[in-house]
């Protein structure tokens, strides 16, 4: 295997975990990165800067234990649902959790073909194909910058989108009869 493949696929892994950081910024899920300074949900004391983990969940995915009160909060701020697996039938999923599922398919999915595109599109020579080690790297280096802007403008077309359409007509329709008096 010669060297620029070699770099292609350290960039491409670069790449896929570049997506899932700004992914989960923007949904606010463990992959993403949390620099405000978060407070206790229940008690709201401000909790420390550096973590104390206090179990693997903690170490792993960040998050707290309020000294004042014992809440587990994640990341963000949000109090980590202790719940046992048995309280929630398997395979019933709110309405929430359904759009949530969705909105990180408006992500992923586009995100990844769009880069798998762009560096596609670079090798078989239809974009002006690198030769060179450094312009790989310059390659990769666009077009994962490429695919966070397209990303970004895929997202927040495509939520307003599904607002403004699926969304008004399901709540429309959930409430017949309302403003006819």
């Amino acid at each position: 295997m010669n060297i620029d493949m070699v770099l292609i696929v350290i960039f491409g892994i670069l790449g896929a975990g570049t997506v899932l950081v700004v992914f989960g910024s923007i949904v606010k899920n463990r992959w993403g990165v949390n620099l405000d300074a978060v407070s206790c949900p229940r008690c709201d004391s401000p909790l420390p800067r550096v973590r104390d983990p206090q179990n693997a969940r903690q170490a792993l995915w960040g998050g707290w234990t309020c000294v004042e009160c014992g809440c587990e909060v994640d990341q963000w701020g949000r109090e980590v649902n202790r719940r046992s697996r048995d309280d929630v039938p398997s395979g019933v999923r709110t309405e929430e959790q359904v759009l949530r599922v969705v909105k990180r398919m408006l992500i992923v999915f586009p995100a990844a073909g769009y880069f798998f595109l762009t560096v596609l599109f670079g090798w078989l020579g239809i974009r002006d194909q690198p030769s060179t080690s450094s312009e790989w790297l310059a390659f990769a280096g666009g077009a994962a910058v490429e695919t966070v802007i397209f990303t970004v403008l895929f997202y927040v077309a495509s939520t307003y989108l599904l607002n403004r359409f699926l969304l008004k007509k399901r709540e429309s329709s959930a409430a017949p009869g309302e403003g006819h008096e």
